[in-house]
Formats: C-alpha cells, sequence, structure tokens
C-alpha cells in the first residue's frame, strides 16, 4: 500500500498528479508524478463516493512529502457537477480546508485535460461544504472561480518593512 492510499485509509487510488513532487516520485509513479513550483499534489480516487466518504488520517497525511493533499473524483453521470473534492493541509495547521480556490485552480487545470472542457461545476466534499463554478482559460493559463461566500474576518496587514520605514522618514525630516 502507498503511503498516499494510507493517509487516504486504504482509499483506491486512480491517478496522482503532483503540481509538486519530488523526482522519486516521478519515478515511482512511472511519470504520473511531475515536479513543479508548487506544494499540493491531486490524488484522484474512483468515485465521488470514495471522496465524500474519506476518513483520512491525519498522521499519515503528514509523513506525505507534499503540504497538501488535493482528494478527488469525477461526479457521476447526470450529476449536476463536474467532479468532487477534499482538500487536507495537516502540515499548514489545517486537517481540511473546507473550500479552497487554489486547489480548484489546480484542479480546472487537471479536469480540463480529462474531461476536454473549460467550464466546471465543482462540489467541495468538506463538513461545510461548498459549490464552486469554475472556469479555466487555456489561452491565458487562468482559471476564475465564482460561488457563494461569507465573510468571516475583515482586517489589514500592516508590512513591518512599511512602518519602519515611515518611522526613518519621519526621524529624518
Amino acid at each position: 500500500m502507498s503511503m498516499f492510499s494510507k493517509a487516504l485509509n486504504g482509499a483506491t487510488i486512480v491517478d496522482i498528479r503532483g503540481t509538486t513532487a519530488d523526482k522519486i516520485f516521478s519515478k515511482a509513479f512511472n511519470g504520473a508524478v511531475k515536479p513543479t513550483s508548487t506544494d499540493k499534489i491531486i490524488v484522484v480516487l474512483q468515485s465521488w463516493e470514495d471522496v465524500t466518504e474519506l476518513k483520512p488520517r491525519s498522521e499519515d497525511i503528514m509523513k506525505c512529502p507534499d503540504k497538501v493533499m488535493i482528494v478527488t473524483a469525477a461526479a457521476p453521470e447526470g450529476s449536476a457537477y463536474d467532479f468532487c473534492s477534499r482538500i487536507f493541509a495537516p502540515k499548514l495547521g489545517i486537517d481540511e480546508d473546507s473550500v479552497c480556490g487554489s486547489a480548484h485552480c489546480a484542479l480546472a487545470h487537471y479536469w480540463s485535460l480529462k474531461m476536454n472542457k473549460c467550464d466546471f461545476v465543482a462540489y467541495a466534499a468538506s463538513h461545510r461544504s461548498g459549490t464552486l463554478k469554475v472556469h479555466y482559460d487555456k489561452k491565458k493559463q487562468r482559471v476564475f472561480l465564482t460561488g457563494k461566500a461569507v465573510t468571516v474576518m475583515i482586517g489589514s496587514v500592516l508590512s513591518l518593512i512599511m512602518t519602519f520605514a515611515r518611522f526613518l522618514e519621519k526621524k529624518i525630516q
């Protein structure tokens, strides 16, 4: 059993695509995993139910080389959705991300190659769940996400460097 299958509690894996992975994994999976510039890996399971009913093992996900594990499967025939997903990132302090926009950007590219289309309706199958409309612009290599969102926090980020620069500017004057 691979470390990925173990982390997903024995789930049968159909495909693995790295958005970053070691060359070792590329070799181990006959080139299916390609290193890139991020720390995400896409793990494709056999069915929608495999994703929605998944009971992942965070301690084993922590042993995988990637920071983020995106688990996905195609939707059943006749569904209102094209694919579903769940995103796990315990190395970043997030056992499961409810609805992850950056993961769906990676999934848009993956599923566009598999389904030969650019517009998708995706279901984030986390405990809070969510629906995303995803458009992949092949020509511009851009992904556009739409959906309903709730503002949970508003704030400002003040750069320490900018603060220090302003402080120095005042001292010089």
